[in-house]
């Protein structure tokens, strides 16, 4: 609900139902109503813009601790060995500002 008319895509946007495609946005690709609703109705949750408004170090910080915090909410309390890898990778990879 953040993204906005006139914002770029930082990473490369697909969707698929059926087994066949139903959307494909490349990186670089300017964001319009149109295409914002299309996400929306084919429940993209997220996807990544080109930041033109980078956070301050204790913004991405606090970024960070929240994204952790998140993550062990919905790993917790005992992953198994499979989830355990996905979290570690996660944490490794970090809030992905662009």
């Amino acid at each position: 609900m953040e993204l906005n008319p006139g914002m770029v895509l930082a990473k490369p946007v697909s969707a698929s139902s059926g087994g066949y495609a139903t959307m494909s946005l490349s990186a670089g690709g300017m964001l319009t109503e149109e295409t914002i609703a299309q996400l929306v109705v084919k429940g993209i949750e997220c996807v990544a813009v080109v930041n033109t408004d980078p956070v301050s170090a204790s913004q991405y910080a606090q970024a960070v601790h929240s994204y952790e915090a998140r993550l062990h909410q919905i790993f917790e309390p005992t992953p198994n060995a499979h989830c355990q890898d996905l979290l570690t990778a996660m944490l490794l990879r970090g809030p992905m500002p662009c």
